[in-house]
């Protein structure tokens, strides 16, 4: 396995493993504060996740493409409600969100202009395909 490949299987590990985290978080925060039920999509999106992150690991461009518009989705949507409902927002929950805007915007350019990713996703297609018979 090249240097980049694995350079590329730590970059997908680390972003797969992010969102899973914060997936999982929501999901639990929802049940600790009683509101689950006031947003029954999040465990919806928990396991859209999951599938997510299950497709780009096997190496899928289809899971990167989404993963990367998802994610460039939550970076635009995040600055929309900062520049819309930011006023009076508390300090730490605009921190909390620009945090979010950044590390959804930085897992949307990796994802599209990663080579070290791009590689690390072939060489999981590769090694997923069955061999040629002659």
């Amino acid at each position: 396995m090249s240097s980049s490949v694995k350079r590329g299987r730590l970059i997908v590990l680390v972003i797969v493993s992010a969102w899973l985290l914060l997936s999982v978080t929501a999901v639990v925060a929802r049940i600790a504060t009683g509101t689950l039920q006031a947003h029954p999509g999040i465990v919806s999106s928990l396991f859209l996740t999951i599938g997510l992150a299950y497709y780009l690991w096997l190496g899928y461009a289809w899971a990167k493409w989404a993963m990367a518009v998802f994610s460039g989705s939550g970076a635009l949507l995040g600055a929309i409600m900062l520049l819309f409902r930011g006023e009076g927002v508390p300090p730490v929950r605009v921190a909390l969100v620009l945090a979010l805007i950044a590390y959804c915007l930085a897992v949307a350019l990796v994802l599209v202009f990663s080579r070290d990713v791009h590689e690390f996703l072939a060489a999981q297609r590769a090694s997923a395909s069955p061999p040629e018979q002659g």
